[in-house]
């Protein structure tokens, strides 16, 4: 999956940096009244490679911690410290211990869970698990769709990176043919309602001409491009 390096500064896990900054979408209401923003800074210390004040700061806030929520998101940043600190092994069962709690506390389909699972599917691919990458990025695509779909008002970042992350990775694997599909709902999804169009919506575009000219369509690829 080598477009995750293109993506991220040279050296890091391939959805790194673009997991830290998902987790400055605005989450469900509960999940925003809870979450200490001293982890977001502790995501982007780790970001920069200071692991140990990351997880530092981190325990700072769990040991201040007064709610199973508190707690439940201060177990995710540490998850996540471990694999932008390149400690997959750690991580995956961190990782599958914080979706396992999280579907306990918020519900299985609860859009809070997009954010692990992402960094659950980057952790899998950095260990060699295609086949467990392709059946999480499914599953983040599945509850972040339906997140919009039951509130169309809400912001559809997460849903977009869950298909560009789908889409890419089916490049990688060589099926082109979902990976054009899903960057045609991609470019799609992006638009907005008044006619404008988010960033993601031209990286749909030439995600579906790169598909397209891997299936040996040329006249295809340039039309999307």
């Amino acid at each position: 999956m080598a477009w995750f390096a293109a993506k991220l500064a040279a050296g890091r896990t391939r959805l790194g940096l673009v997991l830290v900054l998902c987790v400055l979408v605005p989450l469900a209401l509960a999940a925003q009244e809870t979450r200490d923003p001293r982890l977001d800074h502790a995501l982007l210390l780790a970001d920069e490679r200071r692991g140990a004040d990351a997880t530092a700061l981190t325990e700072e806030v769990l040991g201040e911690a007064t709610s199973n929520v508190a707690r439940w998101f201060g177990r995710e940043t540490l998850a996540a410290i471990a694999h932008l600190d390149g400690r997959d092994a750690e991580a995956l069962g961190m990782l599958r211990d914080v979706v396992a709690s999280g579907e306990a506390l918020f519900g299985p389909d609860a859009p809070v869970l997009a954010y692990p699972l992402r960094l659950l599917a980057a952790t899998e691919g950095n260990l060699g698990d295609e086949a467990a990458v392709t059946r999480t990025m499914l599953r983040t695509l599945r509850l972040t769709r339906a997140a919009v779909q039951n509130d169309p008002g809400s912001d559809p970042g997460e849903m977009l990176s869950a298909l560009s992350d789908l889409s890419r990775h089916y490049l990688d694997t060589g099926e082109n043919l979902a990976a054009a599909l899903l960057a045609a709902e991609l470019t799609i999804q992006a638009q907005g309602g008044d006619g404008s169009a988010r960033p993601e919506a031209q990286e749909g575009v030439l995600l579906r001409a790169l598909a397209h000219l891997r299936m040996g369509r040329p006249v295809d690829a340039a039309s999307h491009a």
